[in-house]
C-alpha cells in the first residue's frame, strides 16, 4: 500500500519492465480521508492521465477504483464543487498485474463560505470616558454570496450593557437592516476574511446546511444575552460555528 500527504509519496516502487515486453493491465484503488479526522471524502472526482486515462468518483468510504489501465507512468488530479483540495495531484506507477492502493490524506477548504471580522477599536479610550473612536467591529459569516448570519444586539448598547449582557439577536438588530438570513454587513469588507478549511469529510451542502442549523438553533442552545468580551457575541458566535460545525481557521485560505 502507497500513502500519499501533502503530495509526498511514502514507498518505492519497483521498475517497470522494458517497453519493448508486453505488459499485463494493473489496477489503481483510491482512498481519501481528512487529514485531521480521518473521515472518509465521498463525491470527489477522481481523473488519472498517463499511459491510458480515466475518471472516477469517490463513495461513502471515500474509495472509487480503475481496473484493467495500462502499465505505466501517471499523474492523479482531485477535485470536488466548492472546494480547494491539498494535496490535489499525485504522481504513481502501475505494473503488470498490479493492484497498486493509494491512500490519500487531503485538507480541504470550503471556498463558497467566507468568515468576515471588522475588528473592535478605540475601546482603550472609550474605557476612560473617551468615545469619539469608539467601533464595536462585527464578525460574521456569509454563505453562497446570498446568506450571511452574525449575533447582534437587539439594540443600541451602552458601554455598561456591553460588558453587563443586553438582548441578542440573530442578524435583526433594530435599525440595522438585518434579516432572518442576512446579516446587515452582508457583502461589506472585512478586515480579516478567509475561508475556512474542514475538519471533517462531510459535502458542501452538509457543511452550509450545518451553518443555517447552528444560527437558527444559536439563542436555543446558547442563550439569547450578547456582551462582550464574556459569551455571547459576535466573535464568540462565529467561533461557536465552526466548533460546532466542523471548520477551523488553520490551514484556511486568506482573502484578504
Amino acid at each position: 500500500m502507497t500513502e500519499l500527504g501533502e503530495g509526498i509519496a511514502i514507498g518505492i516502487l519497483p521498475p517497470i519492465k522494458d517497453a519493448e515486453e508486453p505488459r499485463s493491465p494493473g489496477n489503481l484503488v483510491v482512498t481519501l480521508k481528512e487529514t485531521s479526522s480521518g473521515e472518509a471524502i465521498k463525491d470527489v472526482k477522481v481523473s488519472i492521465a498517463g499511459a491510458s486515462s480515466g475518471e472516477a468518483t469517490t463513495n461513502a468510504a471515500g474509495q472509487c477504483r480503475f481496473d484493467g489501465i495500462a502499465a505505466g507512468f501517471y499523474t492523479l488530479t482531485l477535485t470536488q464543487d466548492e472546494f480547494e483540495m491539498s494535496p490535489d495531484k499525485a504522481r504513481f506507477a502501475i505494473h503488470p498485474d498490479q493492484t497498486l492502493k493509494l491512500n490519500i490524506k487531503v485538507r480541504r477548504v470550503l471556498t463558497t463560505v467566507i468568515m468576515k471580522r471588522i475588528h473592535v477599536r478605540g475601546t482603550l479610550k472609550a474605557a476612560g470616558g473617551d468615545k469619539s473612536e469608539l467601533e464595536y467591529g462585527h464578525w460574521w459569516v456569509e454563505v453562497d454570496g446570498s446568506q450571511s448570519f452574525g449575533w447582534w444586539p437587539a439594540s443600541g448598547v451602552s458601554i455598561g450593557g456591553t460588558f453587563l449582557g443586553v438582548p441578542g439577536v440573530l442578524n435583526e438588530m433594530k435599525g440595522a437592516g438585518g434579516t432572518a438570513t442576512r446579516d446587515p454587513h452582508h457583502g461589506d469588507p472585512g478586515d480579516e476574511e478567509f475561508s475556512p478549511s474542514v475538519l471533517n469529510g462531510k459535502s458542501a451542502a452538509d457543511i452550509k446546511k450545518s451553518i443555517g442549523d447552528f444560527a437558527s438553533g444559536f439563542s436555543g442552545k446558547y442563550g439569547s444575552t450578547w456582551r462582550w468580551p464574556a459569551k455571547h457575541n459576535c466573535h464568540t458566535f462565529q467561533e461557536q460555528m465552526m466548533k460546532d460545525v466542523g471548520l477551523s481557521k488553520s490551514n484556511s485560505k486568506k482573502l484578504n
